[in-house]
């Protein structure tokens, strides 16, 4: 590890970075480099976006990561598989609930790395020894990890490693948020046909509806080529799919909300399809305004209190009628207000409409349904023998 002038200049500079209103993958590129500069590692540092409700996996930022598309993709599936079908050590979902936001792999096998079934997939084919995965939270909510890597001639992580990164979890959340929030609000338009996506029992791709195209292109992980496959967020409501059917979980489809490169959010639903057509079928469609509000609150910092204010300014509703519903006093209520108008910037609830979400998704304001059979392209719609109930799998 660097020394510790090195290592507080780029704390201070991660933190400035953090406040830039940088894009996504801007953030990542020159936050990797202060990181870099006191944890020295070898090769790819690995930047994967994370669903702070689901804890799934949506995207992914390679640094110098340089592989062609079989290799790419295969890259893409191992992650994937090992963090929601294998057991292992440090995973992302587990640093994220956990007491420490950073594991080191040598520590969590007592020395013994080839313990872990990541290390012979995804660390030692690639000529790598060591590997460190940190996590990054902030008021509770994981918004992103990274996985570094050292070489066999290389000293492993020390603790000192894993200290500097665990001071970094929150100024690192802030920014990603921060990038995710600037980017919903520059969305633009496109199709609001849900899209469909049909994988046959070997994860082949039978059939794509005509609105699909956009949607998956809208999903291609930031930083990557786009001829590498299915997304990786779509790869992990895939496994997320197939985890919940083999343990034999109770629930529907597979849920989780991500952002798009124009800064539209989707949701993405994973279900296994029974009778003669074995599979999967995937469905992308634009979030309703009930899924993606939680998200963007939180983005603003706001208490749970004050998310349930804003909720209510959100559906129009009085200042009596919030006090009514939330069971508290008027007084309170424009209490909550004054500090939501302080923490968006704005100062009148006409302006957090517009401000955060009108311009956005009004258009499904009021809807709050589920997807109908009318809704699916022609000639498409999945013949379900046991309509999948409607119901969230959750990693939390």
């Amino acid at each position: 590890m660097g020394s510790a002038d090195t290592a507080d200049r780029a704390r201070r500079e991660v933190i400035r970075l953090a406040h830039r209103g940088l894009d996504l993958v801007t953030f990542l590129r020159l936050a990797g480099e202060q990181i870099r500069r006191v944890v020295e590692h070898e090769g790819a540092a690995c930047f994967f976006t994370v669903d702070p409700s689901t804890l799934l996996l949506t995207g992914h930022v390679n640094e110098d990561l340089a592989l062609d598309d079989e290799r790419r993709r295969a890259v893409n599936l191992g992650v994937m598989t090992n963090e929601y079908r294998e057991e292992d050590y440090n995973k992302f979902a587990a640093l994220a609930t956990g007491p420490y936001s950073v594991g080191i792999l040598a520590e969590a096998t007592d020395g013994q790395p080839e313990r872990s079934p990541r290390y012979h997939t995804l660390v030692r084919p690639f000529g790598l020894e060591a590997e460190l995965r940190a996590v990054f939270v902030a008021d509770g909510s994981c918004w992103a990890g990274v996985a570094i890597f050292r070489g066999p001639d290389q000293p492993g992580f020390a603790e000192a490693d894993g200290t500097f990164l665990a001071g970094l979890s929150r100024p690192m959340a802030e920014g990603i948020r921060t990038a995710l929030v600037l980017q919903a609000t520059g969305e633009v338009e496109s199709p609001e046909a849900p899209g469909l996506v049909l994988l046959d029992e070997h994860d082949r791709v039978e059939a794509l509806s005509p609105s699909v195209a956009y949607w998956l292109e809208q999903l291609i992980d930031p930083g990557q080529p786009d001829s590498v496959g299915l997304p990786g967020a779509i790869q992990a409501v895939i496994e997320r799919t197939r985890l919940a059917a083999e343990s034999g979980e109770e629930a529907g489809p597979v849920r989780a909300r991500i952002p798009t490169r124009s800064g539209r959010w989707l949701t993405v639903h994973g279900t296994l399809l029974e009778g003669r057509r074995k599979g999967t079928a995937v469905i992308i469609e634009p979030a309703r305004r009930p899924e993606i509000a939680p998200l963007l609150l939180k983005a603003y910092e706001l208490s749970d209190r004050e998310q349930d204010v804003a909720l209510c300014v959100l559906q129009g509703l009085s200042t009596a009628e919030m006090a009514q519903r939330l069971f508290i006093s008027a007084h309170t209520v424009q209490d909550h207000l004054k500090a939501i108008f302080d923490k968006v910037g704005i100062r009148t609830r006409r302006q957090l409409v517009s401000t955060v979400f009108f311009d956005h998704y009004f258009p499904r304001l009021q809807e709050e349904r589920p997807i109908q059979s009318t809704e699916w392209s022609a000639g498409l719609q999945p013949k379900w023998v046991n309509p999948p109930k409607a119901a969230e799998v959750r990693l939390l």
